[in-house]
């Protein structure tokens, strides 16, 4: 065995604790653990139940005739699963350079597995109920989405130690219908 550590030993470990913990009581107030991420220089957090697995980056096959925000499928042990750039899918630009830090995020969509590609995993956040306040009343942006609206991906604002998150409800994310093929 190598003595080496993968760096994302400790957030997967956190990840564990925090599916095995779901929502705990803290002097009487329910917390709720996210799994945080960048995304276009902002911070993002969907709830931890909802992730399955957390991979680096891999070769993704493109698809032909897909929209654009579906980068292509991948092989995770064995299955073919589906890789959404999150980016795209929210309509947000795409980076300028290859970012070293991507990873995917595994989730099960009836059934089905899907990768969505976020620019770095940062850790797992517990935040207090207290500290998750509904989203502000937002003109919808004129972004790759419609039908559905971005706006209504975003589930709440988390604040904590100082900082914001944008928490995702990946439901909504997923039933995002983009322009175009690719």
């Amino acid at each position: 065995m190598e003595t080496h550590e993968d760096p994302l030993h400790s957030l997967f470990a956190r990840l564990d604790e925090a599916r095995a913990g779901g929502a705990s009581a803290d002097a009487g107030e329910s917390t709720r653990a996210f799994l945080c991420f960048w995304l276009a220089g902002e911070e993002y957090g969907v709830d931890i139940r909802e992730i399955r697995e957390i991979s680096k980056m891999r070769v993704v096959t493109p698809v032909p005739r897909v929209s654009r925000d579906v980068i292509g499928v991948m092989t995770l042990r064995g299955s073919m699963i589906a890789v959404v750039d999150l980016r795209a899918r929210l309509g947000l630009a795409a980076p300028d350079d290859v970012l070293p830090s991507r990873r995917i995020l595994v989730m099960s969509r009836d059934g089905e597995l899907v990768g969505l590609l976020v620019d770095a995993v940062t850790d797992v956040a517990r935040l207090p109920a207290a500290s998750i306040e509904a989203p502000p009343p937002m003109t919808p942006p004129t972004g790759a989405a419609f039908g559905r609206s971005v706006m209504d991906c975003v589930a709440g604002i988390g604040r904590v130690a100082g900082r914001t998150l944008i928490l995702l409800n990946l439901g909504a994310v997923m039933e995002l219908e983009t322009r175009g093929g690719s």
